[in-house]
């Protein structure tokens, strides 16, 4: 899957990290990046996530700049989702009040046509 790059190594004997070594980590981050589902609910594992101190600025950056569009995405789709189920709980709640008056009014009708055949019965 994804191969570890030695950062210790590097920083030890040069100070600095192989452009070879940066380049494989950034297409590392773009496979990362690639594979990310945003419908899965992976919250408890982002706040687990911490970044080595030991990697380039760079590369620490664009993990960062990944890691907050995927947090963005996740805000976008739980507001499209709250704004849904109130959209679902008004349409209910607006069915519900004309259903109660329709049955008021049915009630209403069915007690006069009660009240309409007594006085027929009684007339007779």
């Amino acid at each position: 899957m994804v191969k570890s790059i030695d950062v210790e190594s590097a920083i030890r004997n040069h100070n600095i990290i192989d452009l070879d070594e940066r380049t494989e980590f950034a297409a590392q981050l773009e496979e990362i990046e690639s594979k990310i589902d945003p419908d899965a609910d992976n919250l408890q594992a982002e706040n687990d996530l911490q970044i080595d101190p030991r990697v380039p600025v760079e590369g620490r950056e664009r993990f960062l700049r990944a890691r907050c569009r995927v947090l963005q995405e996740e805000v976008t789709r739980l507001q499209k989702d709250a704004q849904n189920s109130n959209e679902k709980y008004h349409k209910a709640r607006r069915d519900l009040t004309e259903k109660t008056e329709n049955i008021s009014k049915l009630q209403k009708i069915s007690d006069r046509q009660r009240k309409d055949l007594d006085k027929l019965k009684t007339s007779k």
